[in-house]
């Protein structure tokens, strides 16, 4: 009798796919993911591991253009399980392709909000991400680590210049805490010109981190952008 309600259920309110938002077939193998989106993922290419000398080293694991709408209502029409789902595939993708780096490192840490910003939404995206990955790659995730000391302005449609002016100075490592030696993973949602993560790694390696590298939900194009850093001594080369 409940297998006959859960079927009628299903029927009735039928679950769609996390990208496309057409209804999934009852048993779909895939969870989550409607058939013709299971056939065409919509991973980066793997040439979106930075690795040269003096650039942001990390990786995006979706396309943007893909997933923005899935990223949209994850984080602001209350759709908090399409964080987790996200971050399952993001985990499976760090798996798959054996990214070390990520597999082997010590602490994941999300890019904090504002916390006005989060109390308003209810949660951190990034945390959201972090947490599930860390229950599969099974590498301990600190939202606690890393602060956002003040207010920003949106990065949306700011230049280049423009973004790294609005994040200078808005990170800091919370008192007691300390990454001394560790080597680090930065979670986030978006990664677009990495002026986020730049400042984010100029406060960890300041604070002792051995190595810095991001995991990113998604970039724009085919390629995840490199950012050249202009302090060289703030930022670890890959190389050492």
């Amino acid at each position: 009798m409940i297998m006959l309600i859960d079927y009628l259920f299903e029927l009735i309110f039928p679950e769609c796919c996390i990208f496309c938002g057409r209804p999934l077939k009852i048993h779909c193998e895939k969870t989550h993911i409607c058939e013709a989106c299971a056939k065409k993922m919509p991973y980066l290419g793997q040439d979106t591991y930075n690795d040269e000398h003096g650039k942001i080293r990390g990786i995006s694991v979706f396309r943007y253009d893909a997933v923005k709408d899935s990223i949209f209502r994850f984080k602001y029409d209350g759709y908090k399980n399409y964080g987790i789902i996200l971050g399952k595939y993001m985990a499976q993708y760090v798996i798959e392709n054996s990214i070390d780096d990520i597999l082997k490192a010590d602490i994941l840490i999300p890019v904090p909000l504002w916390r006005k910003k989060e109390k308003e939404r209810g949660f951190n995206q990034s945390a959201v991400l972090a947490e599930t990955i860390s229950d599969i790659v099974k590498v301990p995730w600190d939202s606690d680590i890393l602060l956002r000391n003040r207010k920003t302005v949106p990065q949306k449609g700011l230049s280049r210049g423009r973004r790294k002016d609005n994040l200078r100075g808005a990170f800091s490592i919370r008192n007691g805490k300390s990454v001394v030696n560790k080597k680090v993973v930065l979670i986030d949602d978006i990664y677009t010109t990495g002026s986020t993560i730049y400042e984010c790694s100029k406060i960890l390696y300041g604070a002792g981190a051995d190595d810095v590298v991001y995991l990113a939900l998604s970039a724009p194009g085919t390629e995840a952008f490199e950012v050249e850093f202009e302090e060289e001594n703030t930022i670890k080369s890959f190389d050492e």
